[in-house]
């Protein structure tokens, strides 16, 4: 079974860390899809979680400071 667990840590004043842990899922970028006979070579692709959104809005609300 799939299952998807988002933790975060405390950080410095402007420092934020995000971890998220997929069991289950194989080595697959998550939300993306592909031919199920890929699952032999690469696993479980999760879809419970789309992860291009995920980090695209975490990389926009932190972006590099100048």
């Amino acid at each position: 079974a799939q299952e998807v667990d988002r933790m975060g840590w405390a950080c410095p004043p402007g420092g934020d860390v995000e971890f998220i842990v997929i069991r289950g899922g194989g080595h697959a970028w998550p939300g993306t899809a592909f031919d199920p006979a890929m699952t032999e070579i690469l696993g479980y692709a999760i879809e419970g979680i789309d992860a291009t959104p995920l980090i695209w809005d975490f990389f926009a609300a932190h972006p590099l400071p100048e």
